[in-house]
């Protein structure tokens, strides 16, 4: 199945950021591909880089004819970032798993336990 992707953003140091439909979200750094025939124009040429555009199909997301890069590939090589929800996930403690004797909001102590017996 190939992978459609539901979002692609242009980020700094010719990276992409590219979201797909299953929830995987990935960067892609696409100067590993300056030395494929063609890719050079991303650099070369200015602002081109940031006007990157994703294909009806939701499959392909390309600059021009001749410079494009399939969503599988980006899907395979990209690097995962993990969603808001996923890292919520991975933090989540039983109300017994931490004891703390106070609680710290934006540098002002707004809860101590007393601590003397």
């Amino acid at each position: 199945m190939i992978p459609r992707i539901s979002s692609v953003t242009p980020l700094p140091d010719y990276c992409l950021s590219v979201s797909f439909d299953d929830g995987k979200k990935v960067i892609y750094d696409v100067k590993e591909d300056f030395n494929l025939p063609g890719y050079n124009v991303l650099r070369d040429v200015f602002g081109l880089f940031q006007q990157v555009q994703l294909d009806e199909s939701r499959t392909v997301v390309f600059w021009s004819d001749d410079v494009d890069l399939p969503s599988d590939a980006l899907y395979e090589y990209g690097k995962v970032v993990d969603a808001p929800e996923d890292r919520r996930k991975r933090f989540i403690a039983e109300p017994d798993d931490f004891v703390f004797d106070k609680l710290v909001i934006n540098g002002k102590v707004v809860k101590q336990q007393d601590t003397t017996e």
